[in-house]
């Protein structure tokens, strides 16, 4: 069992609310049609057949079950991860089970849907950064608390 096994709720916790605004964003957006928020903020419906930020965005068979497979490894390493850290590396801990959540949150879409739901649309002026997702925003932000936990301050 997981010596960290509390740190899976968080994980069930991005999951959850990943797919719940993945159905929101499914059911209110029209595909590709900005809705603007603010000066900086749309939410626009997009379809990301690849990785992070639609880098590889191919729609071949080949790449989805790769992207599948790659998908549940690095799951898979997480999981194993957490479970062998101690209990006091609480920052990591976290960070992995954000990882661990936002990976899950988008192998979830890959596996039934063949692609990930994206829909947060970041931009200034002319310049858009690529559309994401919840899953991808804690998947930054675990990686970042991974960081952060493995420098030593002095």
């Amino acid at each position: 069992m997981i010596k960290n096994y509390r740190w899976l709720l968080l994980s069930l916790f991005i999951v959850g609310l990943d797919q719940f605004t993945k159905y929101l964003a499914l059911v209110y957006l029209v595909p590709f049609k900005p809705l603007k928020l603010s000066p900086f903020l749309n939410l626009t419906l997009t379809y990301n057949y690849g990785i992070a930020f639609s880098l590889f965005n191919q729609s071949t068979a080949f790449y989805h079950w790769i992207l599948i497979i790659l998908t549940g490894a690095i799951a898979g390493l997480v999981f194993i991860w957490m479970g062998r850290l101690q209990r006091i590396e609480k920052l990591k801990v976290c960070g992995l089970a954000l990882v661990l959540g936002g990976a899950l949150g988008n192998l979830i879409n890959r596996i039934f849907l063949g692609y990930v739901i994206d829909f947060i649309d970041f931009y200034i002026k002319n310049w858009h950064w690529p559309a994401f997702n919840l899953a991808d925003s804690a998947i930054c932000f675990g990686v970042f608390l991974i960081l952060l936990s493995l420098m030593r301050w002095k």
